[in-house]
């Protein structure tokens, strides 16, 4: 993905020749990337970003070698940071009067547990009958889930203000840091590395579990290739 390719420019140079890039290189990218903050899934689409190019142009004979270095394992430092009920309503105020609209995809986010890049490709007619369909997943596989009296309050307050067919399509990964990181400097969190958007993903699933005992409803709720996630 182009995203993860930019990661990649960004820390050895759009002028870096890959057969310059060496094992001890790519050992400094991760590590790099860990300083950031990345979780461990995230590092290994990076890193693999490059694994690919090395291995087509190794195939071209471009390459003598391709250079070995290990990628983190899921799970060796997962984030377990969930959001409390107060630092939620707290997060929730903060936007409720003069942006709204952010107070409703916090709750969204919150209730539903879908990735925000999922929620921003929700079309208006994905919500029938309580129920929302969110067809842009990770998998590339839809999955459909409740909402919550909260959340589908907030889908229909927003809607009719704003894009006609994607309503959310103005919550973009670069407004989602400004807002959050707002957030987190007007709630005293600037300097908590776990309170994250992603966190009201996390809290999501771990509320769902706590209330059902059934790892298996919580792996299709939250879209989850692999039970171990």
């Amino acid at each position: 993905r182009r995203s993860n390719m930019a990661v990649c420019v960004d820390f050895f140079g759009k002028d870096k020749c890959l057969s310059q890039i060496t094992a001890a290189d790519m050992d400094d990218f991760i590590i790099w990337m860990r300083q950031k903050d990345y979780a461990p899934s995230t590092i290994r689409q990076k890193a693999c970003v490059m694994s690919k190019a090395f291995r087509h142009f190794h195939r071209r004979g471009n390459l003598s070698s391709i250079p070995l270095f290990d990628l983190p394992t899921i799970g060796d430092n997962t984030r377990d940071r969930v959001v409390t009920e107060e630092e939620f309503n707290t997060l929730v105020s903060l936007f409720a009067y003069q942006h709204p609209e952010w107070a409703a995809v916090w709750v969204i986010l919150m209730d539903t547990g879908a990735r925000p890049s999922e929620l921003r490709t929700v079309k208006r007619g994905d919500l029938r009958g309580g129920l929302l369909t969110l067809r842009e997943t990770k998998s590339g596989k839809s999955r459909t889930v409740p909402l919550t009296a909260r959340a589908a309050e907030a889908f229909h307050r927003l809607a009719p203000t704003a894009n006609f067919e994607f309503p959310f399509a103005f919550a973009t990964p670069g407004a989602i840091r400004h807002k959050w990181d707002y957030a987190r400097e007007q709630m005293g969190l600037a300097d908590d590395p776990g309170f994250i958007p992603y966190a009201l993903r996390h809290t999501c699933a771990t509320r769902l579990y706590a209330k059902t005992r059934d790892l298996m409803l919580v792996q299709r709720w939250m879209g989850h290739a692999d039970i171990k996630m």
